[in-house]
């Protein structure tokens, strides 16, 4: 389009066709700020999806599941929770790990199942194995399973990547001396609900 005017007329058009797709970063931004809401362009933009899985779910704890789904040594779940899909089980010594869904040889998913029972962590591409405390069986020298920060509030638990922190106010660990306020009550294990709705509906 070298005609003088042409290319204007036709980002205009695209414009009117995909609104907030053609358009300036700073004009999108403050369309985007306009209502108080995000535009629509926010929700698929690769960049802005990266930089809010790097700077606020991997930086924060989140909340993973509760004890009680866990209840014996193997028991696991599989999350994902926005900075890495998560796989999350009980040792031999009742002790909570939460490790990175993913084998450390070549990065593909270890488990696809949402929760479930193990005696190994395995993998089945490489042959690899590992025991349930994340470390490697076998072969001295082997990459163990990476793990994740693990915090237990009553019997919520919470998990964040190990990898980058944010510092804490004033230097220390805000939910180190958290607790339940007194005479709250315990929450209670997730229950899965069955529903008949229209998935449309729900999702708009």
């Amino acid at each position: 389009i070298d005609r003088p005017g042409a290319k204007r007329r036709a980002m205009a058009y695209l414009r009117s066709i995909f609104p907030g797709q053609f358009m300036a970063a700073d004009a999108a931004l403050k369309t985007a700020c306009m209502d108080g809401r995000p535009a629509g362009w926010v929700y698929a933009n690769a960049g802005q999806f990266a930089a809010e899985r790097d700077l606020l779910f991997q930086d924060s704890w989140q909340f993973a599941g509760h004890q009680a789904q866990l209840p014996r040594c193997g028991d696991f779940l599989g999350l994902d929770l926005g900075f890495d899909r998560v796989l999350m089980v009980r040792d031999a010594a009742g002790e909570v790990h939460a490790f990175r869904n993913s084998c450390p040889a070549a990065p593909h998913i270890l488990n696809p199942a949402r929760n479930g029972h193990l005696s190994s962590i395995q993998c089945a591409v490489h042959g690899l194995q590992f025991d349930l405390d994340g470390r490697r069986s076998g072969a001295r020298g082997a990459a163990d399973l990476t793990a994740l920060s693990v915090r237990m509030i009553g019997e919520l638990v919470l998990v964040r990547s190990a990898g980058r922190r944010r510092p804490e106010a004033g230097g220390q660990d805000l939910w180190a001396e958290f607790s339940p306020p007194a005479g709250t009550r315990a929450p209670k294990p997730p229950t899965d609900l069955r529903l008949e709705a229209d998935w449309k509906l729900v999702i708009e």
